[in-house]
């Protein structure tokens, strides 16, 4: 208690007063706007999740990129023997003779000579020994279900050759058979090279091999003269080196060259700073988002804390009250902080190795798009808080006004609100011919509701100018002491809109 009231209360009543005074203060409530203010404690744990998670990921990334030279590192010649004698005995267990009686490919899945001429390839983009895997390689699903059933072929020209086999046999020759080819020189095509040269061979020859895909055939409708050789010499140009592909070379043709020349397979792909982001992608968006969660178990665990959540209550209201709570400045302030700070650690290791794919391009969309918001959300947080306190003060006064009989008129001198009102509505108002204090300060706390009432304020004050009989009706809505006994906003903006629309 402040020193000079305890020494008038003492000087009015005593000690006796000054213990009923403060009784009486102490049981009376005082409501808590839901607000908390952005503070160290706040910051610290947004910092500490953010450089966990920068650390996680740089580990991460680390690893994968070990992974994949490991997984996809070129094999010596005896390993690659070793390897290749594995998938030579999976195929002879199964009763398929690789190779056959003279040498050639008339049997097993490498039989690409005999399909030049079925698929009636140009000359310059034919299958061949360095290039033959971009063909029933990738499609895993297709060529297990054709050494099931013993055949040989391409969509759906099929050649039945050797005997039928169980998934196990077949699932077994197709992994040793990929894992030969994965440890040579010209590694493996990627899928999405494998697919779009599948799809260009069934797009010229639908009858033999079937449909092209409907994603190929939209891709074809919407760009059909895109210089597909051109384009791609371009992104894969190398300084002194021939352009892998020839002109006038399609999309499909486009990716077997790139394949048969090396400059883009699973090793050059997978080993690149570009294939590490790709690989990470779905990592990084993972912990993105779980840095998102962080910040909403702290904002939860906060307002239960800070008893503006009780989980005693119902679904729908503890639901409500938890999207309310957390919609606060403070937690985009986390949110924004965790991000960057997640950002910090591929941004550093980007700047040291010159790698712009190493850059952590989730996280930084994630906290532009938390600035983005972040007006919206201070401007909702503090109306509602606003409104919180005018219905509270309403209800207080209500209540006193009951109790005592006293009823406490505002000073409608002082403009109060927690909008600030455009001078426009306040001009419009005067010019409109309006006096009333109490409509301004209307005006001055409800802008957006009182700006279609102040345009009927306007169209009535052109028609009492030209009609005498009009007049008086508009003057009485126009008086000083208009509306001033309404001491409710609500009421008064219900009764002003009521009003108007009468004598409208």
């Amino acid at each position: 208690m402040d020193a000079e009231i305890k020494k008038r209360l003492a000087t009015l009543g005593g000690d006796d007063l000054i213990n009923t005074y403060e009784s009486v203060k102490s049981s009376q409530q005082v409501m808590r706007l839901p607000s908390s203010e952005t503070d160290s404690l706040s910051i610290g744990y947004a910092v500490i999740i953010g450089t966990f998670a920068a650390i996680v990921d740089v580990i991460m990334d680390s690893m994968f990129r070990e992974e994949m030279e490991k997984k996809h590192r070129e094999r010596t010649p005896e390993e690659q023997a070793v390897l290749e004698a594995e998938a030579k005995k999976a195929m002879e267990e199964a009763g398929v003779e690789p190779g056959g009686e003279d040498g050639d490919p008339d049997s097993a899945m490498d039989w690409y000579r005999t399909l030049n001429e079925e698929m009636e390839l140009r000359q310059g983009h034919k299958l061949r020994p360095k290039n033959h895997r971009i063909l029933n390689h990738m499609n895993e699903e297709a060529v297990i279900q054709m050494l099931m059933k013993g055949e040989v072929g391409f969509g759906k020209f099929k050649i039945k050759l050797y005997p039928e086999m169980s998934y196990e046999a077949a699932k077994k020759i197709y992994d040793a058979h990929i894992r030969a080819d994965r440890g040579t020189k010209q590694s493996l095509p990627l899928e999405i090279m494998s697919w779009l040269w599948e799809q260009g061979v069934k797009a010229g020859n639908p009858e033999k091999f079937g449909e092209a895909n409907p994603l190929y055939k939209l891709l074809n409708a919407y760009m059909p003269n895109i210089d597909w050789a051109k384009l791609l010499n371009k992104v894969f140009h190398k300084e002194g080196v021939k352009n892998p592909i020839p002109e006038g070379s399609s999309l499909g043709e486009a990716m077997l060259k790139l394949y048969e020349t090396g400059t883009l397979n699973e090793r050059v792909f997978w080993t690149s700073d570009f294939g590490a982001a790709f690989g990470g992608a779905k990592r990084r968006i993972f912990i993105t988002a779980l840095l998102e969660v962080g910040v909403e178990i702290y904002a939860f665990a906060e307002g239960i804390s800070l008893g503006f959540i009780n989980l005693k209550d119902g679904i729908g209201s503890l639901v409500t009250k938890a999207k309310e709570w957390r919609a606060q400045p403070k937690y985009m302030d986390m949110r924004i902080a965790a991000q960057c700070v997640f950002c910090a650690g591929s941004s550093f290791k980007a700047l040291v190795k010159g790698d712009p794919w190493n850059l952590n391009y989730f996280a930084f969309a994630a906290a532009m798009r938390h600035l983005w918001v972040y007006p919206r959300v201070q401007r909702e947080h503090y109306d509602r808080l606003i409104n919180l306190s005018q219905t509270y003060r309403s209800s207080n006064l209500a209540e006193f006004t009951a109790r005592t009989g006293i009823r406490i008129r505002p000073t409608l001198t002082v403009i109060e609100g927690g909008k600030l009102m455009p001078k426009s509505l306040d001009d419009r108002l005067h010019n409109a011919g309006c006096q009333s204090t109490r409509v301004r300060v209307l005006a001055s706390r409800y802008p957006d509701k009182l700006e279609p009432l102040i345009n009927i304020y306007e169209e009535l004050a052109l028609r009492a100018e030209e009609d005498e009989d009009f007049m008086p009706k508009f003057d009485a809505l126009c008086e000083a002491w208009y509306l001033g006994k309404v001491e409710d906003d609500y009421e008064a903006i219900k009764k002003l809109e009521k009003d108007l629309k009468a004598v409208r």
